[in-house]
């Protein structure tokens, strides 16, 4: 009896043992994944980035010395805060500048939109409809947004 409460206990060490491995392998994993995101973001989280440093995320006490989670957490705060404060001139423009050309690859049409580029591709096609169409016309264009790969787009002119 007491030699299988001994084994029993042999086991539930080395399970523990098992599981802690598991964590501190985790944690390391963690801990590399945040020093890479705040090195990424240098510019804006110098300080950050010093206490990354002197880490060694593969050592529990270093680990344990940096609480690497919550320096993460103030670099990802500094770089929201920087991108709300960039002018506008270095933001991306909201929207998307869409276009449709002819089989010659000559442009029919150009259009900015404030939305996707669907609602670009929706949005021009209606403006090929009213400035373009011939009664009963069938139109074979390509749809180009932002630079994309051209797609085709087919229109049938209303026979008004």
């Amino acid at each position: 009896m007491h030699s299988t409460l001994f084994v029993l206990a042999l086991l539930a060490a080395d399970s523990k043992e098992d599981a802690q491995k598991k964590v501190d392998e985790a944690m390391a994993k963690s801990c590399e994944l945040a020093k890479k995101n705040v090195e990424n973001n240098k510019e804006a989280c110098s300080d950050q980035a010093k206490a990354f440093e002197a880490l060694d995320c593969a050592s529990k006490d270093s680990r344990k010395s940096v609480d690497f989670l919550k320096v993460q957490g103030e670099c990802l705060k500094k770089v929201k805060e920087g991108a709300k404060a960039a002018p506008a001139s270095e933001k991306k423009a909201a929207g998307t500048h869409c276009k449709v050309t002819d089989e010659a690859g000559a442009v029919v049409l150009e259009h900015d939109s404030e939305g996707t580029t669907i609602k670009c591709q929706g949005e021009i096609r209606e403006k090929v409809k009213a400035e373009k169409c011939e009664p009963g016309k069938k139109l074979a264009l390509q749809y180009l947004a932002d630079g994309g790969k051209p797609i085709a787009m087919n229109i049938t002119c209303p026979k008004k």
